[in-house]
């Protein structure tokens, strides 16, 4: 072919489109990537019916799992748990496995430890200071302190549950440590039977007495499972004695001490009135 005739041809063809002049892509390139749809895509919602769900897929006994219960584990391993939170001021009751309750002395009783060292004292009061024996509505409020009465570490609230003025009342203790934080609740359902729950209503201990009309008994401190943990003893003279396990928690220890102290108010009473 002459130069007169290649020339000739190269005016003859068409001129280059945008994608082979900027990207320098041949026409066959951009047709074989350019999809190529044999109908309209559809985007119409899906019609087909979904797969029921069934339990048995994610059935959680192929991991063993059980259900959490604090009272199983009371049961197993005679340790109640809790958390170990120590109240600012509660110190001495840390390695104490038995604590003394003395008569109150214008509201205050002392607390001490088995050589008779006053660690601490509670305070009584009242919701209404013009208190009506007979008036539900009226709670006694004890407030575990320091000995100089500076620093208050927890306070229960002695609220009756049903007012009997010629029979035992039932009654309960909720404590609180600072900052109005809840540590537990123990229920006296008669004059020989307690128990002593957590905040989410199990039973850490169960607190059982035998009935007598001429004394005052121990009361026996043992775990939802049986096993006997520690007493309290009213037999000591005019005070009272909480035997505990040194390794208790002691928030546990503030619950039982607040219902002692409750045991010697009655027995002050009870004293006075004979």
């Amino acid at each position: 072919m002459s130069q007169a005739e290649d020339a000739a041809k190269q005016h003859t063809l068409p001129p280059p489109s945008y994608e082979e002049a900027v990207f320098g892509n041949t026409s066959a390139d951009i047709q074989n990537s350019n999809p190529t749809f044999t109908e309209a895509p559809s985007y119409a919602p899906n019609t087909t019916q979904a797969v029921p769900y069934s339990p048995q897929q994610f059935s959680t006994t192929q991991y063993n799992a059980q259900p959490y219960n604090t009272q199983n584990y009371l049961q197993q391993n005679h340790t109640p748990m809790m958390y170990n939170m120590c109240p600012p001021g509660a110190e001495p009751l840390l390695d104490l496995s038995e604590i003394l309750v003395y008569p109150s002395r214008g509201r205050v009783y002392k607390i001490k430890d088995q050589d008779k060292t006053t660690i601490l004292n509670v305070k009584l009061g009242f919701a209404d200071e013009c208190c009506n024996c007979c008036n539900s509505d009226n709670y006694a409020i004890y407030t575990l302190r320091s000995v100089d009465g500076q620093m208050k570490s927890a306070r229960a609230n002695l609220i009756i549950d049903s007012m009997n003025c010629c029979s035992y009342s039932p009654r309960h203790l909720e404590a609180q440590a600072p900052l109005d934080v809840p540590m537990g609740i123990v229920r006296a359902t008669s004059n020989s039977k307690a128990r002593v729950e957590n905040l989410s209503g199990d039973v850490l201990y169960e607190l059982q007495r035998e009935k007598s009309c001429c004394e005052m008994t121990p009361y026996q401190i043992s775990t939802p499972g049986g096993h006997v943990v520690g007493h309290i003893d009213p037999s000591r003279g005019v005070k009272h004695r909480l035997m505990l396990p040194k390794e208790m928690p002691v928030n546990h220890k503030i619950l039982l001490l607040f219902f002692t102290v409750t045991l010697q108010t009655d027995a002050d009473s009870q004293r006075r009135n004979n």
